[in-house]
């Protein structure tokens, strides 16, 4: 099974979305830019394909869904003939990439072998869970509990940091549905959820295919050298992404959002700490898998289509610490493509 519950928040890495109490806040739902771009292809002896580029998050803020939302972005996807996204679960198989922990400082090893103790309880304690509820519902393995341990011991030894961090995050939701979590007070409507899901339940028959390929994240995490060990202590060190914490800086993420659409880049400091502080890995996450889509972009000549789901700060330049990309419209306007905002 491939667990695919990390996702990227505007571009910026961040938490799954099923696991988010759907408790947002409203309060820009009328003031989000236009956010889709339109490109289309003609080759001298084939059809003209269609790409449509529209920006988003992967939390499915209130602010997505606007009247912009209604009035251009659900007509254009009427159209599509194929929907694409990040975390749609992979395509092609490929060889699992190797992420050597010996690229990491003697700090960043220490926390790994840490962070595997805490993940290994977690799994353990959904799995108790789990079992519970087979005993309850008359349904009984025959394990002991010292066994199931082992087998825990075992599964999560066999892991790399990278599957450590969704293990923790996909079995800590496992604990949240169990247990259940109180939204904070004031904390606005609810949303429908992230608005590539959102299109994909409007047209169940719609061909999907995932931007990336199978372990194309996983990779692009290997790739991002001793700093990429914060991806997963960010993880382990913030609250379930169903808690107060989280929630309570949705209105920050509203507002960045609508900044960088109406500055067309990202602005350093909009973002909670917790996110700021993972730029560091935007040459692998953002700037990086671009090139990957870019290429996969240029393939494509079937006259169809293709509409596009992306995290909002893989369409505009990264310029700080070191970390430079135009962006994926600059991109693929530099190789002759002309993208057009749809107003």
């Amino acid at each position: 099974m491939r667990f695919l519950r990390i996702f990227i928040l505007l571009g910026i890495l961040s938490f799954p979305a099923q696991g988010i109490a759907q408790t947002l806040s409203n309060q820009f739902s009328d003031a989000a830019p236009p956010r889709l771009w339109k490109v289309q292809k003609k080759n001298a002896d084939g059809p003209v394909t269609t790409f449509y580029f529209l920006g988003a998050t992967h939390l499915g803020l209130s602010v997505e869904y606007d009247a912009y939302f209604n009035r251009v972005v659900l007509p254009a996807f009427a159209t599509a003939d194929i929907l694409l996204y990040e975390g749609a679960n992979g395509r092609e198989p490929e060889h699992k990439p190797d992420c050597d922990p010996a690229v990491l400082t003697a700090d960043g090893r220490a926390f790994l072998a840490s962070a595997r103790q805490t993940v290994e309880q977690v799994y353990f304690n959904a799995q108790e869970a789990i079992h519970g509820e087979q005993l309850r519902a008359g349904i009984d393995d025959r394990t002991t509990a010292e066994q199931r341990r082992r087998a825990a011991q075992v599964f999560i030894a066999g892991l790399d940091e990278f599957d450590l961090r969704e293990i923790y995050l996909l079995y800590g939701q496992v604990m949240l549905d169990f247990n259940g979590a109180a939204a904070p007070a004031g904390t606005g409507q609810v949303s429908r959820g992230q608005v590539a899901n959102e299109l994909r339940r409007s047209r169940p028959g719609l061909p999907v295919r995932d931007v990336d390929s199978l372990y194309g994240v996983h990779r692009a995490y290997c790739s991002a050298g001793p700093e990429r060990i914060q991806f997963l202590r960010s993880a382990l060190q913030a609250k379930n992404s169903a808690g107060d914490d989280y929630l309570h800086q949705v209105p920050a993420l509203e507002r960045e959002f609508v900044d960088i659409l109406s500055r067309n880049k990202p602005a350093s400091g909009t973002a909670p700490k917790q996110f700021d502080q993972l730029n560091v890995l935007d040459g692998a996450f953002l700037c990086g898998r671009n090139k990957e889509w870019e290429r996969d972009i240029l393939r494509l000549d079937d006259g169809k289509v293709h509409f596009y789901v992306l995290g909002l700060k893989h369409l505009f330049p990264v310029d700080h610490d070191g970390v430079h990309c135009a962006g994926l419209l600059a991109d693929l306007q530099a190789v002759g493509m002309t993208p057009q905002i749809v107003e």
